[in-house]
């Protein structure tokens, strides 16, 4: 959104003008969070919509979720869900504690989140076959939507850039 020739009076100015920058800072400190949970709700619902498939379906006279290279994706899924979660409590209590490094978990959180997010619903989709890309599955739709977790509140190379800026 841009304002241009717009005039307003002193009175309608809301904080001081110098930290206009920071003011934004802080609130997106406060959004990635709430981004990273889409993201975790996201992956969760990835991998639970996959075990469901992968229980269910039999390929070569085994489930799915009985062959080995599937429980091993599945496990992957799993690791990166329970990550991603604990990312985000972090960033919640580092919020809640008005830490000097809650951007630096915030920004963490909604990096893993989003790489979770993908990561599970690309890896569920490989897991539905051919039936993943139909219309039919939630994994479709799932797939699709991981991605704008990447985009929200920063891409992934700008979280990656205050993540580096802060531990360094």
């Amino acid at each position: 959104m841009t304002f241009e020739d717009v005039i307003i009076s002193p009175d309608q100015i809301i904080g001081d003008r110098r930290f206009g920058f920071k003011y934004i800072v802080d609130v997106l400190d406060y959004a990635r969070p709430m981004v990273a949970a889409i993201g975790v709700g996201l992956a969760r619902r990835a991998l639970a919509v996959t075990l469901d498939y992968t229980r269910e379906r039999k390929q070569f006279g085994s489930r799915i979720c009985d062959l080995p290279v599937a429980r091993e994706t599945i496990t992957a899924m799993w690791k990166k869900v329970e990550l991603a979660e604990l990312a985000l409590l972090k960033a919640a209590c580092k919020i809640q504690e008005k830490a000097d490094d809650a951007g630096l978990y915030a920004s963490l959180a909604k990096n893993t989140a989003a790489e979770a997010a993908i990561f599970c619903s690309t890896e569920g989709l490989h897991l539905h076959g051919g039936y993943g890309f139909t219309t039919e599955y939630e994994i479709s739709k799932l797939a699709r939507d991981a991605h704008i977790v990447d985009i929200y509140e920063g891409v992934r190379e700008v979280q990656n850039m205050i993540i580096g800026r802060e531990i360094v």
